[in-house]
């Protein structure tokens, strides 16, 4: 693995313990387009190995590893999924950068072809039940069939080819389980000294969980419809006050997508709301309920339900993770070292145009 899928898994893992993941940020609502929405996007590598034909044309191949073709198709598959991915998250910034991640990822799959070709060597089998419980979660993905057969045209491969990429990459997961991963150790030391070296990335910041009623008005509306609406929320605050629920209200009269959930927000930081509405939100404590705020949406009930001071994570906390992220830096480092072993004997050629 280069340094750059070094650098990306880091960051990745550090934003996972906190809880900010960098890819999905689906699992929390926020009031009317208040809360940033994030794709999840699913990271594809497809590599496909076809004996080279005499009449086969340059321009279809983008490497040829001991006569294995790997097709420039595939390339820019993998490449396009790879660099949007890191573009979203921020770590494709300039030209030069999109330039190095076309070598980086066309490097990464030759020593893909280079360590299938050599496990086909040991005569190591995989699991047919395994293929075919992951060819069985691949068709499950689409609702027919025909929609199912439309997706494999659109990658270009036919069921028996499909079949043929997932054989191959069970066959290498294994092979790499069985003859790295288990083999790694990492011990209490390693793991220690990565959170010491680390630790002001280990930190998280204070979180509001909430709950609001939001009684919506156009910010063009006239002076009379935002005094109806004011007096329409302060006439709800008062049946709060006197004990009425404030979820059950909140789904009769919020205007927001999350009255179906009697206002629930669920857990927010700073940055995350529109500066009216987190300035309340972050000055009370936890039970506690808000006077009417007017943000750019209407005018919002507040109430507090979990306050989570910000600090730093502990070792225990992240410590699994780490374990986990060392045995894998330690995995590919040996790994790099036997795919280099193989290319010193092998013949590998690459025909990448900048």
């Amino acid at each position: 693995m280069d340094r750059l899928f070094y650098h990306l898994c880091l960051i990745l893992l550090i934003a996972a313990l906190v809880g900010n993941t960098l890819v999905v940020a689906a699992s929390e609502t926020k009031p009317e387009t208040e809360k940033e929405t994030k794709q999840e996007t699913k990271q594809e590598t497809e590599v496909t190995e076809k004996e080279e034909e005499p009449e086969k044309k340059a321009d279809e191949k983008i490497a040829v590893v001991n006569k294995v073709v790997i097709t420039k198709s595939d390339f820019e598959r993998e490449f396009t999924s790879i660099s949007r991915q890191l573009m979203m998250q921020g770590h494709i910034k300039a030209q030069e950068e999109l330039l190095k991640l076309k070598a980086d990822v066309l490097d990464s799959m030759v020593k893909r072809e280079l360590l299938y070709q050599d496990i086909q060597t040991k005569n190591i089998t995989v699991d047919e039940a395994g293929i075919a419980q992951q060819l069985m979660a691949l068709r499950g993905r689409f609702p027919t069939e025909k929609e199912y057969k439309e997706a494999l045209d659109q990658m270009g491969v036919n069921q028996e080819e499909l079949e043929k990429r997932v054989r191959r990459d069970l066959t290498i997961q294994d092979f790499i389980k069985n003859e790295f991963t288990s083999k790694t150790e990492v011990t209490e030391k390693d793991i220690k000294t990565f959170y010491d070296s680390k630790k002001d990335q280990f930190t998280k910041p204070e979180e509001v969980k909430a709950s609001h009623i939001l009684l919506k008005v156009e910010a063009e509306a006239g002076e009379d419809k935002k005094k109806e609406a004011r007096a329409k929320l302060e006439d709800v605050q008062k049946k709060i006050k006197k004990g009425e629920d404030f979820a059950a209200l909140a789904k009769e009269l919020s205007d927001c997508p999350s009255s179906s959930k009697g206002g629930d927000l669920g857990s927010f930081r700073k940055g995350q709301m529109v500066k009216p509405f987190e300035d309340a939100a972050f000055g009370m404590e936890a039970g506690q309920m808000s006077d009417i705020v007017e943000t750019r949406f209407g005018y919002h009930l507040i109430k507090v339900t979990e306050k989570k001071a910000g600090g730093t994570v502990s070792f225990e906390e992240v410590k699994p993770q780490i374990e986990k992220y060392l045995t894998q830096e330690k995995v590919q480092e040996a790994l790099d070292k036997h795919v280099g072993v193989l290319r010193e004997a092998s013949t590998v050629e690459t025909f990448l145009q900048e």
